[in-house]
């Protein structure tokens, strides 16, 4: 991931993003994350019978393994770009 969206459609690149709007950023994909891994977990331990259910509680949890996956990715691209900043100022 190199852009982030806003909330109004626009794409900007982490790099070109203030310092604040990263944090913000970040904060908010914490946020998102944990509700995603919560969400997940819930779907794991639901107990299901019969086999339509079980079809789409597998669904379910493919779904939000996919959600927690691409969070993290997301996180990880812009925890890295924070890293990268301070490594800069270092210089």
């Amino acid at each position: 991931m190199t852009t982030w969206t806003t909330r109004t459609g626009e794409r900007i690149r982490l790099q070109d993003m203030t310092d604040l709007h990263l944090t913000n950023a970040i904060k908010l994909t914490q946020r998102k994350l944990e509700a995603a891994q919560d969400e997940m977990d819930a779907s794991f331990s639901a107990g299901v019978s019969g086999e339509m259910a079980t079809y789409y509680a597998e669904g379910a949890q493919a779904e939000a393994s996919a959600t927690v996956a691409g969070l993290a990715l997301q996180l990880r691209a812009l925890e890295d770009e924070r890293k990268h900043r301070k490594r800069e100022v270092r210089l």
